[in-house]
């Protein structure tokens, strides 16, 4: 659930709203959008200000792009060899179909909405990796002496990385 924004006549500091999501919860099966609580939380902070929308994908992915895709799932470990959490294989084929495919299918439900709605939505920020920025694994700096690490068959290097989040901001563009 989402909370109530804050009243901008009260609050004359807000300027904006960001809108956060996580891709699972607006695609809910390979290809099956809901789009209730993306419309209602929209249609909440509808009140002139500017809205930027933020979707989450690394842990927010779908479960299904593991389970039914075949996306395989990068696991991070801390430096005891602990599950500290997951992100999709950035580059594999699968998972940039559907990621591609999911920031279609948002701009298209936007490209939906009437223009009184549609002209208050003026940015999107793409969130690849672990905070919403850069894409990548946790805190990972490209070997095992950081604090966290994946194994090395996953190992992205910073030219690889670098090369996928070009590809997918160009996409998001």
């Amino acid at each position: 659930t989402f909370q109530d924004p804050l009243p901008s006549p009260y609050f004359s500091i807000v300027h904006g709203r960001v809108c956060n999501y996580k891709w699972k919860d607006i695609e809910i099966a390979n290809n099956v959008w809901n789009w209730q609580a993306f419309d209602d939380y929209i249609k909440l902070n509808a009140d002139s200000l500017p809205i930027m929308l933020m979707i989450f994908t690394k842990e927010h992915s779908p479960d299904w792009l593991y389970t039914k895709a075949g996306v395989p799932r990068v696991i991070e470990y801390d430096i005891l060899r602990d599950s500290v959490g997951f992100a999709p294989y950035y580059p594999d084929p699968d998972y940039k179909f559907y990621f591609k495919r999911m920031i279609d299918s948002v701009s298209n439900h936007i490209m939906s909405y009437p223009f009184s709605l549609r002209r208050l939505l003026t940015g999107i920020q793409p969130c690849f990796g672990e905070e919403g920025e850069y894409l990548g694994y946790r805190n990972y700096a490209g070997s095992d002496t950081g604090i966290m690490h994946v194994d090395s068959v996953n190992r992205l290097n910073p030219k690889q990385l670098s090369d996928l989040f070009k590809e997918f901001n160009l996409d998001y563009y």
